[in-house]
């Protein structure tokens, strides 16, 4: 099962979005600008809850609201890019208050954010997996990269990372100066050290 929600960068709302002009066979794209009903599917034997909102700038609610969870038993997972926080500074993107978001879900699965972060909000296990690979030199491109894979049973909420990039972006600072670094071969092996 593949459900996806479009973020600000991706949003749906863009006229050569890859989700108007790409067709993804077996994939539950949620479009909805506001909170709706769920997509529910069997995994497992166990009844899945999908909730999840496509961010488009100035139509999504931001801060956002948080789901209205449907009664029934099984798992409720939310799908969200978007910020932690009251926003402000980057207005473009869905902004979300994990307390709000949190009460009666099992897992929020969170994009836009490069860099890999859990939290928890009461009984519910948040995560933003992270790019893939570095992309550039800010500090949300260093370090191991890769994707996580979430098991939900009756025993909580169960992260795996896998650690899958090709190339790790590190940041190090010298000085040439005081670390007498005046050739090629003296800048490889300080770099490496």
């Amino acid at each position: 099962v593949v459900v996806v929600v479009p973020g600000h960068r991706d949003s749906f709302a863009y006229r050569h979005s890859v989700w108007r002009t790409e067709r993804l066979p077996g994939v539950d794209l949620l479009l909805d600008v506001a909170p709706g009903k769920p997509v529910v599917h069997e995994i497992s034997g166990r009844r899945v809850h999908f909730y999840g909102v496509a961010h488009v700038p100035g139509q999504t609610p931001s801060p956002f609201p948080g789901f209205e969870k449907v009664e029934g038993k099984g798992v409720h997972v939310a799908l969200l890019a978007g910020q932690r926080g009251p926003g402000g500074e980057r207005a473009e993107q869905l902004h979300f208050d994990p307390a709000t978001v949190a009460p009666g879900f099992d897992y929020v699965a969170l994009g836009g954010q490069r860099n890999f972060e859990e939290f928890r909000e009461g009984d519910t296990t948040f995560v933003y997996p992270g790019a893939l690979e570095g992309r550039g030199l800010a500090k949300e491109d260093t370090g191991e990269k890769g994707p996580v894979i979430v098991e939900i049973d009756e025993g909580g909420v169960h992260l795996e990372r896998v650690i899958s990039n090709r190339k790790t972006v590190d940041v190090v600072a010298l000085d040439l100066a005081s670390e007498r670094i005046t050739d090629a071969d003296a800048l490889r092996n300080a770099v490496a050290t």
